[in-house]
């Protein structure tokens, strides 16, 4: 069977990653979030269902659509 080094690379590093935390996936979830923290970098947020299903928040999205159409000239 054909192996991928990089493949391997990462399986062992996410390996030693859950390692370090016991397998506790609350633990590892809470590590990767402090880490995006102290990167610096913008991650987007996804809205969960409850949000798309507000109607507060549908008007929001479609206000924010047409202020990108606005912003665009379109």
């Amino acid at each position: 069977m054909w192996e991928d080094e990089i493949i391997e690379e990462l399986h062992r590093i996410r390996e030693e990653h859950a390692k370090a935390f016991n397998y506790d996936v609350g633990e590892i979830c809470e590590d990767w979030r402090k880490r995006q923290k102290q990167s610096g970098r913008q991650f987007v947020t996804l809205a969960d269902e409850t949000q798309v299903n507000d109607p507060v928040a549908l008007d929001r999205s479609e206000m924010v659509d047409q202020v990108r159409e606005d912003v665009s000239g379109g």
